[in-house]
């Protein structure tokens, strides 16, 4: 044993030198200080934050709460975090338990071997903070968590959906919470099982029906009967639900609200059938907006796109990874010079389209031709000889790189 750890532990070390020790770069000499009777009490505050179950452990400290009754609250003042660890004696934990302060009844929450008789009195307390805290302590026993989902608090109840959603028993009971925000938290929460889905499939309130339909681990049965729903809002989520059955979305596909079929447009489980029916029988800007930018459209729905009266639809439907050549040429002689531009991006556009288009009177699409990767090189030659010194000075550098 070396000597600084030897006089650490001597009784008879005085507080001046054991103060010098508390200094030492040797955890244990520290240690030793942090449980020597003889260190001065400000010495004991120092050691503290590094030293808690020392400190807590030293027999002076009987003394020093008859001198300082206020003495265990310092301490705690100095380093709240103190309850994280392992090993604090009992006295200092039942100390917090019952403080009167709730900041100090909150940060004992922290420690993970408070006794049940301890973690009961909780449920009970005064502060909805230390409730709300107490339901997020992964180690206090479920059996006592559950008597949280007859709280008097919607907060504290709330908290559970959250910290407690894995427990089936807690979610099962708070399926039927007074509280529309409790139900609609189970009806969200991804890991709720599906027979307390189903029951709040049918729930009363709409808001809780809508968290069923956009819960994506909402089985397909149950969104089948959400589809029939009454409510609008209801089937958008359906329609707007990945999980969703194709039959169930070719059905939606047919329903007059707007934002229901564009919800079927853009949900990735909707069949190329549908998507093409979408295509021919809906004509809203939204819903074709959708359509024209799908990787899933067939080159036939694009067609029908094709020719819609609105440039913006014609441009998406330039751009589609999916277009055939015959629906590029139709677009490369198109009206309006942005379909024209969007044709001359496209790396599919066939070479006659873009020796065609690098005669174009826009700008802007004779600079797509000679950026176009499917551009000849003798083309971009060309180019070299336009009477638009931008373009001729683009070509010259295009075929100089």
């Amino acid at each position: 044993m070396n000597a600084a750890l030897e006089e650490a532990q001597d009784l008879s070390t005085t507080a001046e030198r054991l103060q010098q020790l508390a200094m030492s770069k040797d955890k244990k000499v520290c240690a030793a200080v942090a449980q020597n009777p003889n260190t001065a009490p400000e010495t004991l505050y120092e050691l503290f934050t590094n030293y808690p179950v020392e400190v807590l452990n030293n027999s002076i400290l009987d003394f020093l709460l008859l001198e300082n009754p206020n003495y265990l609250y310092e301490l705690y003042t100095i380093y709240p975090l103190a309850f994280s660890f392992h090993d604090l004696p009992l006295f200092y934990i039942e100390w917090a338990v019952n403080h009167e302060l709730e900041h100090v009844r909150l940060a004992v929450l922290d420690n993970k071997s408070i006794p049940i008789k301890y973690l009961e009195k909780f449920i009970d307390d005064d502060s909805v903070k230390v409730r709300c805290k107490l339901t997020q302590s992964l180690h206090v026993p479920e059996e006592l968590i559950i008597r949280l989902t007859q709280d008097k608090s919607e907060e504290v109840r709330l908290h559970l959906t959250k910290y407690r959603r894995e427990s089936s028993i807690i979610t099962k009971i708070l399926a039927d919470d007074i509280s529309t925000e409790v139900r609609a938290a189970i009806a969200r929460n991804w890991v709720t099982e599906a027979p307390v889905l189903e029951k709040l499939a049918k729930d009363k309130v709409l808001s809780v029906r809508i968290r069923v339909a956009a819960n994506r681990t909402t089985p397909k049965y149950i969104l089948e009967l959400l589809a029939k729903d009454e409510s609008s809002d209801v089937r958008y989520e359906v329609a707007n639900n990945d999980s969703t059955a194709t039959e169930i979305l070719e059905q939606l596909a047919k329903e007059d609200k707007v934002k229901i079929r564009a919800a079927v447009a853009k949900n990735n489980s909707t069949s190329k059938a549908t998507l093409e029916f979408l295509a021919k029988n809906c004509y809203h800007i939204s819903i074709r907006r959708l359509l024209a930018q799908s990787s899933k459209l067939s080159s036939d729905a694009l067609g029908y796109l094709a020719k819609d009266t609105r440039d913006e639809i014609r441009v998406l439907v330039a751009s589609n990874v999916n277009i055939s050549i015959n629906i590029l040429k139709q677009l490369s002689e198109d009206k309006a010079g942005r379909v024209r531009l969007a044709v001359a991006q496209n790396k599919k556009t066939p070479i006659k389209c873009l020796q065609k288009l690098m005669h174009d009177q826009h700008e802007e699409v004779r600079i797509a031709v000679i950026n176009n990767f499917s551009t000849p090189v003798n083309f971009i030659k060309s180019l070299t000889k336009d009477g638009n010194k931008k373009i001729s000075v683009l070509a010259k550098n295009k075929i100089n790189n």
